[in-house]
């Protein structure tokens, strides 16, 4: 008797819902975005309610995709529909608009490749622009010897030293879609060689993670092997004997590191950056009232 009861309360409830054009669930955006990106490919959605018998199920529908069951995963852009039923019965609906930006940026480099010498140096400038001056970029450029050097403005100009293969990226710092290049210095004389790393990626996180370590390893001449060399970091007062250094906030700096006997000299430029985005969290609950026939819930991280 207490079974049926409940049910003609919720079938009034559910009738009363549609002809106000109240929704009887509540759809969480997991994801915290509702536009598809190259960082965010996929939007996660949940829809629940507070009405635990009989429960309700879930179809979402937009022009192009067609999906069910509580908790989607939506990978395309469009105007979606989500309609609950409580068993074959129409309870609610809702709409909702999923967006898209994926465009990846373009630039230009130049140039490409350079042969250069070190007494004296003979190194050309890279410059470097994205060709949309409507959208707000940040230029990387990654050093053969380690390190990323990160600018943010329309177009910069960047002083490679040493030899090797170097690597250029746009971001576009909306979409965090990116364009990558290449770009190589060539040389016949010797440069010094050595080996920039941090176990932090060069990045300061949160309380406890707050902290880089950046490590100078594998100092050597070239090219013949165990000359003298002498180093330092640009930027900041330093002991140009040490091998390790740690840092609490972001920085841009440059390591110098010099061959004393030709006196050629390799500057590596790197920036220290901060991600403190904290993750999101929700907790999915199917009740939010425990009774006699529901004394228990489990909840969904």
């Amino acid at each position: 008797m207490k079974k049926i009861i409940c049910l003609l309360l919720l079938s009034i409830l559910l009738v009363k819902a549609r002809s106000q054009s109240a929704s009887i669930f509540t759809v969480q955006n997991i994801s915290n975005t509702f536009t598809i990106s190259c960082s965010i490919p996929v939007i996660n959605l949940i829809a629940f309610s507070d009405f635990s018998y009989p429960p309700l199920t879930y179809s979402w529908v937009s022009q192009s995709s067609a999906l069910s069951g509580s908790n989607v995963i939506i990978s395309s852009a469009g105007i979606y529909t989500v309609e609950a039923y409580s068993g074959q019965t129409f309870a609610s609906s809702q709409t909702l608009s999923i967006f898209s930006n994926t465009s990846t940026p373009s630039s230009i480099l130049n140039p490409f490749s350079q042969t250069i010498t070190c007494s004296p140096l003979s190194v050309t400038n890279v410059t470097a622009s994205a060709i949309n001056s409507s959208l707000s970029v940040t230029h990387l450029f990654c050093s053969p010897y380690g390190g990323t050097l990160a600018i943010n403005s329309f177009s910069t100009e960047y002083t490679p030293s040493g030899t090797g293969t170097f690597t250029y990226i746009l971001k576009d710092n909306a979409s965090n879609c990116v364009d990558t290049k290449t770009f190589s210095i060539i040389s016949s004389g010797g440069f010094p060689v050595y080996s920039l790393a941090s176990p932090q990626n060069f990045s300061l996180g949160c309380q406890g993670a707050d902290m880089a370590v950046v490590n100078i390893t594998n100092l050597d001449t070239y090219p013949i092997s165990g000359g003298s060399l002498s180093h330092s970091l640009i930027g900041i007062p330093t002991s140009s004997t040490a091998l390790s250094y740690t840092f609490t906030n972001p920085v841009t700096l440059t390591l110098s590191v010099k061959d004393l006997i030709n006196s050629c000299e390799v500057q590596t430029p790197f920036t220290i950056t901060q991600n403190t985005l904290a993750p999101s969290a929700f907790i999915l609950a199917p009740t939010q009232t425990l009774t006699c026939a529901m004394p228990q819930v489990l909840l969904q991280g």
